[in-house]
Protein backbone atom coordinates (compact mmCIF):
# COMPACT_ATOMS: atom_id res chain seq x y z
CA UNK A 1 0.00 0.00 0.00
CA UNK A 2 1.31 3.45 -0.91
CA UNK A 3 1.60 6.12 1.74
CA UNK A 4 0.11 9.59 1.23
CA UNK A 5 3.61 10.99 0.60
CA UNK A 6 4.49 8.32 -1.95
CA UNK A 7 1.23 8.97 -3.82
CA UNK A 8 2.06 12.68 -4.01
CA UNK A 9 5.62 11.85 -5.12
CA UNK A 10 4.20 9.59 -7.83
CA UNK A 11 1.79 12.30 -9.03
CA UNK A 12 4.61 14.86 -9.06
CA UNK A 13 6.81 12.47 -11.06
CA UNK A 14 4.08 11.80 -13.63
CA UNK A 15 3.31 15.52 -13.72
CA UNK A 16 6.95 16.39 -14.46
CA UNK A 17 7.09 13.77 -17.22
CA UNK A 18 3.95 14.92 -19.04
CA UNK A 19 3.27 18.53 -18.17
CA UNK A 20 5.69 20.46 -20.41
CA UNK A 21 4.88 18.58 -23.63
CA UNK A 22 1.11 18.62 -23.37
CA UNK A 23 -0.65 21.63 -24.96
CA UNK A 24 -3.87 20.77 -23.11
CA UNK A 25 -2.26 22.27 -19.99
CA UNK A 26 -2.54 25.66 -21.72
CA UNK A 27 -6.34 25.46 -22.05
CA UNK A 28 -8.31 26.86 -19.10
CA UNK A 29 -11.35 24.61 -19.57
CA UNK A 30 -9.20 21.49 -19.86
CA UNK A 31 -7.03 22.40 -16.86
CA UNK A 32 -9.95 23.34 -14.61
CA UNK A 33 -11.52 19.93 -15.34
CA UNK A 34 -8.23 18.07 -14.76
CA UNK A 35 -7.72 19.78 -11.39
CA UNK A 36 -10.44 17.64 -9.84
CA UNK A 37 -9.16 17.21 -6.26
CA UNK A 38 -7.55 19.39 -3.58
CA UNK A 39 -4.21 17.62 -4.15
CA UNK A 40 -4.27 18.24 -7.90
CA UNK A 41 -5.28 21.89 -7.45
CA UNK A 42 -2.58 22.34 -4.80
CA UNK A 43 0.13 20.86 -7.00
CA UNK A 44 -0.83 22.84 -10.10
CA UNK A 45 -1.15 26.15 -8.26
CA UNK A 46 2.19 25.64 -6.49
CA UNK A 47 3.90 25.24 -9.87
CA UNK A 48 1.99 27.80 -11.92
CA UNK A 49 0.65 30.80 -9.95
CA UNK A 50 2.95 33.45 -8.48
CA UNK A 51 2.01 35.76 -5.60
CA UNK A 52 1.97 39.42 -6.65
CA UNK A 53 0.40 42.20 -4.58
CA UNK A 54 -2.23 44.43 -6.13
CA UNK A 55 -2.39 48.21 -5.98
CA UNK A 56 -6.17 48.07 -5.62
CA UNK A 57 -8.52 45.53 -4.05
CA UNK A 58 -9.36 43.35 -7.06
CA UNK A 59 -11.32 40.16 -7.60
CA UNK A 60 -10.61 38.55 -10.97
CA UNK A 61 -12.28 35.51 -12.54
CA UNK A 62 -10.41 32.21 -12.35
CA UNK A 63 -9.77 32.31 -16.12
CA UNK A 64 -7.84 35.57 -15.80
CA UNK A 65 -5.76 34.23 -12.90
CA UNK A 66 -4.96 31.20 -15.07
CA UNK A 67 -4.01 33.33 -18.09
CA UNK A 68 -1.78 35.83 -16.30
CA UNK A 69 -0.26 33.33 -13.85
CA UNK A 70 -0.18 35.66 -10.85
CA UNK A 71 -2.36 37.32 -8.26
CA UNK A 72 -2.55 37.92 -4.52
CA UNK A 73 -4.47 35.88 -1.94
CA UNK A 74 -7.91 36.52 -3.43
CA UNK A 75 -6.70 35.32 -6.84
CA UNK A 76 -5.27 32.13 -5.38
CA UNK A 77 -8.55 31.59 -3.52
CA UNK A 78 -10.62 32.36 -6.60
CA UNK A 79 -8.79 29.97 -8.92
CA UNK A 80 -8.60 27.14 -6.40
CA UNK A 81 -12.24 27.39 -5.29
CA UNK A 82 -13.37 27.63 -8.93
CA UNK A 83 -11.60 24.39 -9.88
CA UNK A 84 -12.88 22.52 -6.85
CA UNK A 85 -16.46 23.79 -7.23
CA UNK A 86 -16.43 22.96 -10.95
CA UNK A 87 -15.48 19.40 -10.01
CA UNK A 88 -18.27 18.95 -7.45
CA UNK A 89 -16.71 20.18 -4.20
CA UNK A 90 -18.49 22.52 -1.80
CA UNK A 91 -15.81 25.20 -2.25
CA UNK A 92 -15.77 28.94 -1.63
CA UNK A 93 -13.54 31.98 -1.70
CA UNK A 94 -13.41 32.70 2.06
CA UNK A 95 -12.69 36.30 3.01
CA UNK A 96 -11.44 36.61 6.58
CA UNK A 97 -11.29 40.07 8.17
CA UNK A 98 -12.54 42.04 5.18
CA UNK A 99 -11.85 45.38 6.93
CA UNK A 100 -8.94 44.12 9.07
CA UNK A 101 -5.44 45.37 8.09
CA UNK A 102 -4.31 41.73 7.83
CA UNK A 103 -7.43 40.53 6.01
CA UNK A 104 -6.94 37.40 3.96
CA UNK A 105 -8.70 35.27 1.34
CA UNK A 106 -8.38 31.50 1.12
CA UNK A 107 -10.07 28.69 -0.74
CA UNK A 108 -12.27 26.91 1.79
CA UNK A 109 -13.96 23.60 1.11
CA UNK A 110 -16.01 21.06 3.03
CA UNK A 111 -15.17 17.38 2.80
CA UNK A 112 -16.77 14.65 4.93
CA UNK A 113 -18.20 17.27 7.30
CA UNK A 114 -14.83 18.94 7.95
CA UNK A 115 -13.60 22.31 6.71
CA UNK A 116 -10.27 22.64 4.88
CA UNK A 117 -8.19 25.39 3.29
CA UNK A 118 -6.05 25.74 0.22
CA UNK A 119 -4.01 28.85 0.93
CA UNK A 120 -1.53 30.73 -1.25
CA UNK A 121 0.56 28.37 -3.39
CA UNK A 122 -1.90 25.57 -2.63
CA UNK A 123 -0.77 25.07 0.97
CA UNK A 124 -3.33 22.76 2.61
CA UNK A 125 -4.59 23.42 6.15
CA UNK A 126 -7.20 21.77 8.34
CA UNK A 127 -9.37 20.05 9.21
CA UNK A 128 -11.46 22.60 11.06
CA UNK A 129 -14.86 21.99 12.62
CA UNK A 130 -16.56 25.13 11.21
CA UNK A 131 -16.06 28.25 9.10
CA UNK A 132 -15.59 30.15 12.37
CA UNK A 133 -12.76 27.90 13.54
CA UNK A 134 -11.17 28.18 10.10
CA UNK A 135 -11.41 31.99 10.26
CA UNK A 136 -10.04 32.12 13.82
CA UNK A 137 -6.97 30.19 12.64
CA UNK A 138 -6.07 33.31 10.64
CA UNK A 139 -7.58 36.25 12.59
CA UNK A 140 -9.34 35.55 15.90
CA UNK A 141 -12.90 36.89 15.89
CA UNK A 142 -12.65 38.52 12.45
CA UNK A 143 -15.50 38.73 9.99
CA UNK A 144 -15.98 35.79 7.64
CA UNK A 145 -17.65 36.11 4.27
CA UNK A 146 -18.04 33.51 1.51
CA UNK A 147 -18.02 34.25 -2.21
CA UNK A 148 -19.01 31.76 -4.91
CA UNK A 149 -16.14 31.79 -7.45
CA UNK A 150 -18.65 31.50 -10.30
CA UNK A 151 -20.11 34.91 -9.30
CA UNK A 152 -16.97 36.74 -10.44
CA UNK A 153 -17.21 36.99 -14.22
CA UNK A 154 -15.05 40.08 -14.81
CA UNK A 155 -12.38 42.00 -12.95
CA UNK A 156 -14.11 43.74 -10.07
CA UNK A 157 -12.47 46.37 -7.85
CA UNK A 158 -13.52 48.89 -5.23
CA UNK A 159 -13.89 51.51 -7.99
CA UNK A 160 -15.65 49.47 -10.73
CA UNK A 161 -19.40 49.25 -11.15
CA UNK A 162 -20.52 46.97 -9.69
CA UNK A 163 -17.82 47.10 -7.03
CA UNK A 164 -16.31 44.31 -4.92
CA UNK A 165 -18.78 45.17 -2.15
CA UNK A 166 -21.71 44.61 -4.55
CA UNK A 167 -20.76 40.96 -5.19
CA UNK A 168 -23.07 38.35 -3.65
CA UNK A 169 -21.27 37.68 -0.37
CA UNK A 170 -22.65 35.18 2.13
CA UNK A 171 -22.05 36.40 5.69
CA UNK A 172 -20.88 33.78 8.19
CA UNK A 173 -19.72 36.14 10.94
CA UNK A 174 -19.74 39.94 10.94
Amino acid sequence: MLSKNSVREFVEYVWDQTYNDDVRWNNFEEVSLRLNSPDMVSLWVFNNIVYKSEKENEYAPARIIFERGYDDCDGFAMFQSYCLKKNGYNAWNVCIGIFHPNGHNVCGYILNGKYYVLDNYGVKKGPFSSWEELGDYYIKGASIWLLDPFEVTKITTDSTHPSVVALHWQKIRN
